[in-house]
């Protein structure tokens, strides 16, 4: 009946009907698109993080990553046949290093919990 009225009536109601054929049907794609991006909020990574992330678990899953705690804080450095490199591929000196066994053993600095995420995502600070 929806379709009757729609094809049936005038040009204003045939516009409607269109443009809220077009909603529905991408409808699900715009919450496809929200779940994700929640999704990356609650673990605290951004769209291009997500591909890097992938790079880091080949490492730790090849014992190939390693963190170096430093004054500043702590570093991650890739093990390689001649020493260590950074992530950027600059080799370094480091002492003791220690193996990144899992997820547990990073730190993601951005990473500030779900809420705090969200709220950051909808009130941006300024530059």
């Amino acid at each position: 009946m929806f379709w009757h009225t729609v094809t049936k009536s005038n040009s204003a109601n045939k516009i409607s009907g269109a443009l809220f054929l077009l909603c529905i049907l991408l409808l699900p794609l715009v919450a496809i698109f929200l779940a994700e991006h929640l999704r990356y909020i609650y673990l605290g990574v951004t769209t291009n993080e997500t591909a890097k992330w992938d790079y880091i678990r080949y490492l730790f899953e090849n014992r190939l990553l390693y963190r170096v705690d430093t004054e500043n804080g702590c570093r991650y450095v890739i093990a390689n046949e001649t020493g260590y490199t950074t992530l950027s591929g600059t080799e370094v000196d480091v002492r003791e290093p220690k193996l990144v066994h899992s997820w547990k053993d990073l730190q993601n600095i951005y990473d500030k919990g779900f809420i705090s995420n969200l709220v950051e995502r909808i009130f941006p600070k300024a530059l």
